[in-house]
């Protein structure tokens, strides 16, 4: 109950980038990809600044989410504030939604496989020796190797 107390806000944060993939997936399917390998990087920065904020606030006023909202789970707000940075991968929805337009099933097959492969794995292994940090650390892994994993497939792209 705890994990799952402690995912809550910043996964309902997160559910933004869905939303945001979803708004500007037409646009994306217009656009050439070269004209799009070329802007995509400096507005994904701008999206990344806003969700810096949008983590740093949630961070800063999770102490008084939980005492209002959640008061008999106040032992997960540090737990919560941790996995507030999965809100740093918004910008990620510029790239897969992308790949979604281009019909680049490739790029998309290889980066979910991978990276439910080692989000999975990462969770066998970190929960078993670190209870929920573990999951928490598996997941924040589990997002870093996929924003790794997805700019440098979005970095070797070709218009064709």
């Amino acid at each position: 109950a705890i994990y799952a107390i402690a995912e809550t806000i910043p996964d309902q944060v997160r559910s933004l980038s869905s939303v945001i993939g979803a708004l500007i997936l037409p646009k994306l399917a217009q656009r050439p990809l070269a004209e799009l390998k070329r802007e995509l990087p400096r507005k994904a920065l701008i999206m990344f600044g806003v969700s810096v904020v949008l983590a740093a606030v949630y961070i800063l006023l999770a102490p008084i989410f939980f005492n209002i909202f959640f008061p008999k789970y106040l032992n997960a707000i540090a737990y919560s504030q941790v996995y507030a940075l999965t809100i740093l991968v918004i910008p990620l929805a510029l790239f897969s939604s992308t790949f979604l337009a281009h019909a680049r099933k490739r790029e998309l097959y290889i980066q979910r496989i991978v990276t439910s492969t080692s989000e999975i794995l990462l969770l066998v292994v970190l929960i078993h020796f670190y209870g929920i940090w573990g999951a928490i650390i598996a997941t924040l892994i589990g997002y870093i190797l996929n924003t790794v994993l997805m700019l440098w497939q979005f970095s070797r792209i070709k218009d064709i």
